[in-house]
């Protein structure tokens, strides 16, 4: 288990190995034991490596890791922001494509699905129900059986997310 520590130590140990051979290199300099040019070689040595080392690894280890944490954090949000929602497919007129209808449970309310809710089905963040109906006349008939009410046109977002 990793302590919130653990950064600040490595930043810490970091600049430490950065820092430490360019304040040495500079101390001989001071008492005349080497060239300034060395000063300076070594500066440039340790720090361009270093530096492109703890970026490279970065974006390799912690850049990966936060993405797929932010992805599963917004995952998890827009499940419990959509949960109440039901997708209902039907192939109309025969065509390969299905349309799809949303029910609002808190609403009692079914809507055509919009064009931008097509990556939350796609995700499964919203589930849908198994059974597809053939037609837009079986699915009228299964909703009145439900006593849900059908409006013919596009959701809005505020009607997905409507409570009442």
């Amino acid at each position: 288990m990793h302590s919130k520590r653990d950064p600040i130590i490595t930043l810490i140990l970091g600049t430490l190995s950065i820092v430490l051979p360019i304040i040495a290199s500079y101390l001989l300099w001071l008492e005349g034991w080497i060239d300034p040019t060395i000063v300076v070689s070594v500066a440039v040595s340790v720090v361009v490596p270093e530096l492109a080392i703890a970026v490279l690894l970065y974006f390799l280890l912690g850049g990966r890791r936060r993405g797929r944490l932010d992805e599963l954090l917004s995952r998890v949000e827009a499940s419990q922001k959509f949960g109440h929602l039901k997708v209902y497919k039907t192939n109309s007129y025969g065509k390969l494509e299905y349309y799809y209808y949303i029910e609002n449970t808190n609403t009692k309310k079914v809507y055509r699905s919009p064009d931008f809710f097509q990556e939350a089905i796609n995700n499964n963040l919203i589930s849908i129900i198994d059974e597809t109906f053939d037609n837009e006349t079986k699915l009228e008939a299964f909703f009145k059986e439900k006593q849900l009410s059908l409006i013919d046109r596009d959701a809005t977002i505020t009607e997905l997310l409507a409570t009442q």
